[in-house]
């Protein structure tokens, strides 16, 4: 029975139902809902077929789970030198990230001028939501000085961060620009981070991302209502990095797992479509079972 009350059947009867100011159905209306019930044999045979897909669902959602925590943990050994391969003996280096780099503060908003040039925009949100960004990403549009266009710009390579949150431990994500994106700029939400000496952009999408750098973050950032980073705080941050070869294996290895977590996500995607369709069609009387 609980299948039915989740089809669109069952829902359409709720907003047809519904008042035109006041979002809500009493106990007269649900009296009189409608819904098509087959034979309790049949009934039961249902629901043993939808128990299945809940069942596949249920599954992949603890896999991903699973596939999430040994990722956490891969990056905290590889990313911290706790584990390395074979292969690489070479110290990692320590340093500032103000040693290696320059940081950026943008005085670029979403209103548009009538004067200004229309540029793409990558937001606060942008940045929170991905650990990499590039050119496939849709972005909002806003305007911009020429000089805010020279000075503001993105490139490949480029490490966005936020510096500001409601609390300490949710301060300092990063994306890394994956790819030249060009007539794109960042907001004044963000700052930008430019490396001068080369990385593998992969790496550091994953490296600014770890325990050991958040947690340096949220150290530095103060505030009461509101928490922020300043240019200084985001310069005396300590980073440890391999060299171009380790960084690039390390990438790689974590890359596997991001992409074995997405494939199970588009797998918990297809099953749900796939358990509507059926609910749909099996619940509605339009496919029957024997």
């Amino acid at each position: 029975m609980i299948h039915i009350f989740k089809t669109n059947t069952f829902f359409k009867q709720v907003k047809n139902d519904l008042g035109a100011t006041i979002n809500s159905i009493n106990n007269g209306n649900l009296l009189n809902f409608k819904i098509p019930l087959p034979p309790l044999d049949e009934q039961e045979k249902i629901a043993e077929i939808l128990s299945t897909w809940d069942e596949a669902i249920n599954l992949t959602i603890n896999l991903i789970e699973s596939k999430k925590q040994f990722k956490k943990a891969l990056m905290q050994n590889l990313l911290t030198a706790k584990i390395r391969f074979l292969q690489f003996k070479d110290e990692w280096k320590e340093t500032k990230l103000g040693n290696i780099g320059v940081f950026k503060t943008s005085s670029v908003d979403k209103i548009i001028q009538k004067d200004e040039c229309i540029v793409n925009l990558v937001n606060y949100m942008d940045v929170y939501r991905n650990t990499h960004i590039n050119s496939n990403l849709k972005l909002s549009q806003t305007s911009a000085s020429n000089r805010e266009i020279e000075n503001l710009s993105l490139a490949k390579g480029d490490v966005l961060f936020t510096p500001s949150s409601e609390t300490p431990d949710d301060i300092g994500h990063s994306a890394v620009i994956l790819s030249d994106m060009p007539n794109t700029l960042f907001s004044y939400h963000l700052v930008r981070f430019r490396l001068d000496i080369k990385n593998d952009i992969v790496f550091l999408g994953y490296v600014f991302n770890q325990d050991k750098i958040l947690k340096q973050f949220a150290r530095l950032s103060q505030g009461i209502t509101r928490y922020t980073l300043s240019i200084s705080d985001f310069q005396n941050v300590f980073i440890n990095f391999p060299n171009l070869k380790e960084q690039q294996k390390i990438a790689e290895v974590l890359t596997a797992c991001d992409d074995e977590i997405n494939l199970l996500k588009l797998k918990l995607e297809n099953l749900k479509k796939q358990k509507q369709g059926l609910m749909q069609k099996l619940l509605s009387g339009k496919v029957r079972v024997k």
